[in-house]
């Protein structure tokens, strides 16, 4: 994985040249309908596996974030005033509904506007 994301890092900036670059959190995998305990366990395992080493990937890059911010529908529901029910976040009891990539983007959309270097970028951007 670990030179797979240095690729697509690589990429990103040949291409957008010193557009900031922000990785965002998974689903919460360990909350899908569809999935056995077994399942979400060992699937929640690798995916805070994979977001340990993004988290120090990124600090190789200049410029470049990642949310690591694990998602729950507790936690949304708190801060975004929407219900709890996981089923209602995902269409086919696996993939995201409207509703949860709508709660999602606000979330995203809240760390880049209090990330003072994202934050600087936008308004940078929107000159």
């Amino acid at each position: 994985m670990k030179k797979d994301v240095q690729r697509l890092i690589q990429s990103l900036k040949e291409k957008f040249n010193d557009a900031p670059i922000v990785f965002i959190n998974m689903p919460p995998i360990k909350e899908l309908p569809a999935f056995t305990r077994t399942i979400k366990m060992v699937l929640g395992n690798v995916e805070k596996m994979l977001s340990e080493e993004l988290d120090k990937l990124v600090l190789l890059h200049k410029d470049t974030y990642y949310y690591s911010n694990s998602i729950t529908m507790s936690d949304w529901k708190e801060r975004f005033n929407v219900p709890s029910e996981s089923a209602i976040f995902f269409s086919d009891g696996v993939h995201p509904s409207k509703l949860a990539y709508q709660v999602w983007a606000r979330d995203v959309a809240g760390f880049i506007r209090t990330h003072p270097q994202l934050s600087a970028a936008l308004h940078w951007m929107e000159k």
